[in-house]
């Protein structure tokens, strides 16, 4: 499946690696580099030089306008994206997607998203570890990832704002309350997984594998 890197400024540097291994390996691949000024956009030169005509750059100062992400959609297949850039930039590619089953969407968001609570999500319920069967508490204003702890669960964590997926869990059963920036839309209303140190829960009790 081919693949398409979309960078907004300085969101193409985790890109770059990314990039520079499936030239390696011979995977069909784009890059759509995305800036105001042209002269403000850093590394243009180098990938230019690395990737030649794989790499699109668009400074809308130059253009004159703003790219239309909808142009990457168009006739497209199947296809992978890998996005990194500001809020507006992953919102816009993320909203896109969705009208798009054959495009899989993954995105690093410069900051964590500001998600609400759901209207149906619970303040306070019950994390049942599906291995062991413990049962612990989750109080309002207490995270998932920090009851886990507090009941000295052994349990893998970084950011703790849901925006690296090191703390990413299986649901068994219920439903979570998706506030991750790592999860695509369509992978959090598969319910499958989820980010427990954001996410919170629309059930009464959420049972869980840790990954």
């Amino acid at each position: 499946m081919p693949v398409l890197f979309v960078a907004g400024g300085i969101g193409i540097t985790p890109l770059m690696p990314m990039m520079a291994q499936v030239q390696k390996t011979g995977t069909k691949y784009s890059c759509l580099y995305l800036g105001g000024d042209r002269e403000s956009m850093p590394f243009v030169g180098q990938l230019e030089a690395t990737h030649g005509d794989k790499i699109t750059i668009f400074a809308s100062k130059q253009q004159g306008q703003r790219y239309d992400l909808r142009e990457l959609f168009a006739g497209a297949d199947q296809l992978h994206i890998y996005a990194c850039g500001p809020n507006e930039l992953i919102d816009a590619l993320a909203t896109e997607s969705d009208n798009h089953q054959h495009v899989d969407l993954h995105v690093e968001y410069f900051s964590p998203k500001v998600v609400a609570a759901h209207s149906q999500a619970m303040t306070d319920f019950e994390v049942e570890l599906a291995e062991s069967g413990e049962v612990i508490n989750v109080s309002a204003h207490q995270s998932i990832l920090d009851a886990l702890l507090d009941a000295d669960v052994d349990i893998v964590s970084s950011c703790e704002e849901g925006t690296c997926g090191t703390c990413e869990v299986k649901v068994i059963s219920g439903i979570p309350d998706h506030r991750d920036s790592v999860l695509s839309r369509a992978e959090q209303s598969l319910n499958t997984r989820m980010l427990p140190c954001v996410s919170g829960s629309r059930s009464r009790r959420l049972v869980i594998d840790l990954l």
